[in-house]
């Protein structure tokens, strides 16, 4: 369910209220988007209350994080079903490089992933793995215009530098 409300407010930014739900037996999981369409508001809840890995979990896969369906195409039905699509317009609508859905062979391999730059050099990376509720932090500076240094945080910490030269 949605609207756009332009009543008050300029016809290229109306006023939104965008509420999504999915039930799967006694879990009740969903996002509210408010505000307005140049700074809208994300929210998501769910009950019982649960962490915001597990509510989208339960929208994307109707599943917890790590509870496998057996169902090897299920990565790819996501695909398919354009939230990869629907990910980037949201990541677009708030000022991020990138938000996308990341999906391999399996529901395992699935994950989410926003990055933006918070300054011309230093780009911040976050990752959410929806079969394991792992979360990693992931930046890099760019020391030149061919050196960069890298740091991942997560259940293990990694450090890297990279040189990029063209041929």
């Amino acid at each position: 369910r949605g609207y756009a409300l332009f009543a008050d407010s300029p016809v290229d930014n109306p006023g939104i209220n965008i509420r999504a739900v999915r039930e799967v037996d006694d879990v009740v999981a969903g996002l509210r988007v408010s505000g307005t369409l140049k700074s809208p508001k994300l929210d998501l809840f769910s009950t019982p209350a649960m962490s915001e890995s597990d509510v989208l979990s339960y929208i994307l896969t109707g599943r917890p994080p790590g509870e496998s369906s057996g169902q090897v195409g299920l990565a790819a039905a996501l695909k398919a079903s354009g939230a990869s699509d629907l990910a980037a317009e949201l990541g677009r609508r708030f000022g991020l490089e990138e938000f996308r859905l990341d999906t391999g062979s399996s529901l395992e391999e699935a994950s989410f992933v926003a990055g933006t730059y918070l300054s011309p050099r230093l780009y911040v990376q976050y990752i959410n793995e929806l079969s394991s509720a792992e979360s990693k932090l992931r930046m890099r500076y760019d020391l030149t215009d061919r050196w960069q240094l890298e740091a991942e945080t997560g259940r293990t910490q990694a450090g890297d530098f990279f040189y990029t030269f063209e041929k």
